[in-house]
Formats: structure tokens, sequence, C-alpha cells
């Protein structure tokens, strides 16, 4: 299913998690980017990405750090950081198909594909 946010018009692949498979069918992937909902107190982003895992379908690990980044997603009901990336490619850049498995241990996370987060945010 998809989520939509009605003030961004952000359509979030998965909303709301600690666990989510992403299925990686295209090579024209640009990966995923993942968020956390701001509280009122500061989001720990470190801590957060440390408690994180993105597991793609050759094993590799394919979880991108953002948290230099500070980037927040102003919305309706809630602001959203991103924390990290979830990279689909291998070291010579080919998209790896197949399934990527998205933990997260400490916050609730929100996927959306990389390319509409950063359309959506310019």
């Amino acid at each position: 299913g998809v989520f939509v946010s009605q003030k961004s018009g952000i359509e979030w692949e998965v909303a709301k998690t600690r666990y989510a498979i992403m299925r990686v069918v295209g090579k024209e992937h640009c990966g995923y980017a993942v968020f956390v909902e701001e509280n009122p107190q500061e989001v720990n982003c470190t801590r957060i990405v440390e408690g994180m895992s993105a597991v793609a379908p050759d094993n590799h690990s394919a979880l991108l750090s953002k948290c230099e980044d500070a980037f927040v997603l102003p919305d309706e009901e809630r602001s959203m950081r991103l924390v990290a990336r979830v990279l689909v490619e291998d070291d010579s850049g080919r998209v790896v198909l197949g399934e990527y498995h998205v933990k997260s241990a400490l916050a609730d996370i929100w996927l959306i594909g990389w390319c509409q987060a950063t359309d959506a945010t310019l």
C-alpha cells in the first residue's frame, strides 16, 4: 500500500515500521531514503542509524548514514528527518536486484524512493 502525506503529497512506500522488505526490480532504481518522525525532542540520528541495518540481496550492508545532511521534511502532522539512504548498487555501480531487508531497533522508519524524495523536496 501507499501512504500519501496530504501536505507534501509524498507517497511513502513504507510508513511507521521497524522492519521492511523492499523489492528492487528495475535497473534504473536509485535506492531508498529512510526517514524518522522528528518529535519535539531532538532526534539522535547517529544512535538511530547505529540501531539500523539494511542488507542487500547479495548480503552486503546497503546502509549509508545521512545524519550530517540534517534534512527535515515538513509535513502536516509531523516533521520527517532524513537519517539514512539504502544503496542499491554494488561497487561497480550496477543495481543489485532483489529484496533489501531494512531494520530499525530504536525508531519507526518511513521509506520512499530516493529519487522521489529528492524530487519532492526541490
